[in-house]
């Protein structure tokens, strides 16, 4: 009994050792500055904030490069804007990044829409952030339904804006695989140890 259970622990430890270090994917927060230009309900304590989640961290040296997110989340202050309610042919995401890969230049949009939206609820929704060499720029626009028709057929719309002050970019960093697994390999160590005694 007690060799299975050293053994077991040991196959465990060198499995621990020997697996490749895979991330699962790499998470990059986006927070702009608030808001100079605005309509209510947005007032200027408001920014741009947001998730994307890539399947591997952006390259060093990369151009204005289109990339595909695992998924997203972004909010105006108000609304939050994701990748199962965006209008994804409508969204891009593309970025440049420096020598260490932090990213440099970038150009965010979304967009979502619902024709059918009833009075009172979401209409349309766009997102931009964008720092491309040419414009800096956090935007947003949204539209109510006022009045509802077999489809929504007016709209109030309410738009919020700050230019030329770049937000930022922080990388979330995660665990490799094989960390979980020699951890999990050192607590059945410990176990067993403590069976010992």
């Amino acid at each position: 009994m007690k060799k299975s259970s050293l053994l077991g622990a040991v196959c465990a430890c060198l499995l621990s050792i020997t697996v490749t270090p895979a991330f699962a994917s790499f998470v990059y927060n986006y927070t702009g500055n608030p808001y100079t230009s605005v309509q209510s309900p947005y007032d200027t304590s408001m920014a741009v904030t947001g998730t994307l989640e890539l399947a591997a961290a952006l390259t060093p040296n990369l151009t204005l490069t289109t990339v595909t997110p695992l998924s997203f989340s972004f909010s105006d202050g108000i609304n939050t804007t994701t990748d199962a309610t965006a209008t994804l042919t409508s969204s891009q995401f593309e970025f440049a990044t420096d020598s260490t890969g932090n990213i440099t230049a970038w150009v965010v949009q979304m967009f979502t829409f619902d024709a059918d939206a009833p009075v009172g609820q979401l209409r349309q929704s766009s997102l931009l952030t964008e720092n491309n060499g040419s414009s800096v720029n956090d935007s947003v626009l949204t539209e109510i339904c006022t009045a509802f028709s077999s489809t929504c057929i007016a709209s109030n719309t309410a738009q919020a804006q700050v230019l030329d002050q770049p937000g930022s970019w922080t990388t979330v960093v995660p665990i490799p695989g094989a960390m979980w697994l020699f951890g999990s390999g050192l607590l059945g160590l410990v176990g067993i140890a403590r069976r010992k005694k």
